[in-house]
C-alpha cells in the first residue's frame, strides 16, 4: 500500500508539472502567413496606448480617458484566458486568442509566429515605433522600426508614493519619444496602475491615487500628440481583483477579464460598445492604419464606428482563413472525442480503488466517514487561512507561484495528520482521500482536457484540477513519510533487545 501511494503521490505531481508545462511551453500549431490586400489609410497615425492592469469601474474617475472617450467610442473588451499582460497584449495586435498566437504567459513564450499589425504595418511602408515595456521588443521587435523601454523596471513596493513619482518620471520621457513619431503605428505603454493592482488590491484608494497618476499621463499623450490626423486606441489588457488588501489576475473573475477601452480619432464614429472582444482591436487597427488584416485574426472590426469601411476586406481573410487553418471548434471536438476512453478508464480504475479502501478500512464505516469529513473541512479551511483559490489570479505575483502551490501541499499533508487517527488504517485512509482527488482530476480532464495541445483547456477548471493533484502528492507524501517513520522507530527497540 505504501509503494502504491508513492507512485501514485510521484505520478500526480509529474502530471501536474506535465500540465502546467504544456501551456507555458505551448508552441502554436496554427501559424500562417498570407499576402492580403491592404486598403486607404484613415489616419496618419494611430497611437495604441496600453494601459497594464486598468479596471473597468476605475475609469470611471478618470477624466482623461472620459474626454477622449466622449470624442469618439467607448467601451469594453473582454480579454483572452489566462488574463496575463502578455497574452492580451499579443492579442491586441494578432487579433488572434493565446492558443493561436502562441502567448500563453507572461514569463516563458517565444515570439508569436504570426502576423501582427507591427508586421502588416510594415509591410505596406507604415513606420512602427513602441515606447514601454520589453515585451514588445521580444515578442515582435522584427517588425518594429524604433524602440523606447522603461529605463527602471517596477518592483513591489509599501509606498504609493513612489509608485506616483515613478509614473511622472516615466511618462514625460516616453511622450518626448512619442513626439517624434510623426507618422505610422505607435504603441505606449502605462503601467504604474498594475503595479499598484498587484500591491493594494483593485478596490484600494492607493490603486484609485495610481489611476489617476496614469490618467494624467493619457492627457500628456493625447495633449502632445493630437493633430487631427492621430487617432487614439487606449485600451486595458485585463483588471484585477482585490482580496485580502492584494490584488491579481489571469483567471476569469468578471473584474479581471472585463477591460475598457476608448478609440477617437478622424473618421471615427461615436457609440458606446459594450461586451466586445480583445481580437477585435487588431482588424479595426488595420484598417485605419490601411494595413491588411493580420492573417492569423480572430476578431471583428468595430465596422460600425469606421462607416463600414473595411468589411469586404475582413470577409476575404475570414474565406482564407477558413481554407487554411482548422477551425477551433472542430480541434475542441476532436480533442473532447479522444478524452474520452482515457476518462472513462481512469475513473473506472480510481472508482474501484476508493471503494476497495473503504471496504477494506478496519474499523466501522462510521468513523471512517468521520475521518473523511474532517478531513474535507480541514483541507478547506486550510485553503482559505493560507490564501489560495482555484483561480489564477489568486497568485498574486509570478514570484510567488512556487510558494502558492507549496502551501497547497502542505494544507493537504496537514489536513491528513489531523484527521488520520479518526481512520482505522492511516495508509487506507490515505488511498480513500487520494482516489477522491484523482477522481476529481480525472473528470476535469474528461470536462477540458489537462494537457494543452492544440485548444486551450478551460483554465478554471484545469488549474482546480491541478491544485487537486497537488493535494494529492502532500496526502501521499506525508502518510508514506508517517508510514516510514512508524515501521522505523518499532524496528529500533527490537534490535536493541
Amino acid at each position: 500500500m505504501a509503494v502504491f501511494l508513492l507512485v501514485l503521490g510521484i505520478g500526480s505531481a509529474w502530471t501536474a508539472d506535465r500540465a502546467w508545462k504544456s501551456v507555458t511551453d505551448y508552441r502554436t500549431p496554427y501559424a500562417i502567413q498570407a499576402d492580403l490586400a491592404g486598403g486607404e489609410a484613415m489616419v496618419r497615425r494611430l497611437v495604441l496606448i496600453v494601459f497594464d492592469g486598468l479596471r473597468e469601474d476605475a475609469v470611471a474617475s478618470a477624466p482623461h480617458w472620459q474626454a477622449l472617450g466622449e470624442r469618439g467610442v467607448h467601451g469594453t473588451v473582454r480579454a483572452p484566458s489566462p488574463s496575463l499582460s502578455n497574452p492580451a497584449r499579443a492579442t491586441m495586435v494578432t487579433g488572434a486568442p493565446p492558443e493561436v498566437h502562441g502567448v500563453t504567459n507572461n514569463a516563458k513564450f517565444v515570439p508569436p509566429p504570426v502576423d501582427s499589425i507591427f508586421s502588416v504595418a510594415r509591410s505596406v511602408g507604415t513606420s512602427t515605433a513602441v515606447a514601454g515595456s520589453r515585451f514588445w521588443d521580444y515578442a515582435f521587435g522584427e517588425g518594429i522600426d524604433q524602440i523606447w523601454e522603461f529605463e527602471k523596471e517596477l518592483h513591489v513596493v509599501t509606498d504609493v508614493q513612489e509608485l506616483v513619482d515613478w509614473q511622472r518620471e516615466t511618462c514625460e520621457p516616453m511622450v518626448e519619444f512619442l513626439q517624434k513619431q510623426k507618422n505610422g503605428f505607435v504603441v505606449a505603454g502605462v503601467t504604474a496602475a498594475d503595479a499598484a493592482g498587484h500591491d493594494f488590491g483593485g478596490e484600494s484608494e492607493e490603486y484609485r491615487q495610481i489611476v489617476r497618476e496614469a490618467d494624467a499621463c493619457l492627457g500628456e499623450i493625447v495633449s502632445a500628440l493630437d493633430d487631427g490626423e492621430t487617432a487614439f486606441l487606449a485600451i486595458s489588457d485585463h483588471g484585477h481583483i482585490d482580496r485580502r488588501g492584494r490584488g491579481g489576475h489571469g483567471g476569469s473573475e468578471p473584474e479581471v477579464t472585463w477591460a475598457p477601452f476608448v478609440l477617437a480619432g478622424p473618421g471615427i464614429g461615436a457609440a458606446k460598445l459594450e461586451r466586445k472582444r480583445m481580437e477585435d482591436a487588431a482588424p479595426t487597427m488595420a484598417i485605419l492604419l490601411g494595413a491588411p488584416i493580420p492573417a492569423n485574426n480572430r476578431g471583428e472590426s468595430w465596422a460600425e464606428v469606421l462607416g463600414g469601411v473595411g468589411a469586404t476586406r475582413l470577409a476575404e481573410q475570414r474565406a482564407m482563413e477558413a481554407a487554411k487553418v482548422e477551425a477551433g471548434t472542430t480541434v475542441r471536438g476532436r480533442e473532447a472525442s479522444e478524452r474520452i476512453l482515457p476518462t472513462v478508464l481512469l475513473g473506472l480504475l480510481f472508482g474501484l480503488i476508493l471503494a476497495t479502501s473503504i471496504v477494506l478500512e478496519e474499523r466501522p464505516w462510521p468513523g471512517t466517514a468521520l475521518a473523511l469529513v474532517l478531513f474535507a473541512a480541514l483541507y478547506l479551511s486550510l485553503f482559505q487561512i493560507f490564501g489560495l483559490s482555484a483561480s489564477l489570479s489568486a497568485i498574486v505575483r509570478e514570484e510567488y507561484t512556487n510558494a502558492f502551490f507549496g502551501r497547497n501541499v502542505a494544507a493537504a499533508a496537514l489536513a491528513y495528520v489531523l484527521s488520520r487517527r479518526l481512520a482505522g488504517s492511516p495508509l487506507l485512509f490515505a488511498t480513500t482521500v487520494c482516489s477522491g482527488f484523482a477522481l476529481r482530476a480525472v473528470l476535469a480532464h474528461g470536462q477540458t482536457g489537462l494537457m494543452m495541445r492544440g485548444a486551450m483547456p478551460d483554465l478554471d477548471v484545469a488549474f482546480a484540477a491541478y491544485l487537486d493533484l497537488l493535494a494529492l502528492f502532500g496526502t501521499a507524501l506525508i502518510a508514506v513519510m508517517l508510514w516510514g517513520m512508524r515501521r522505523l522507530f518499532r524496528r529500533r527497540p527490537a534490535e536493541a533487545e
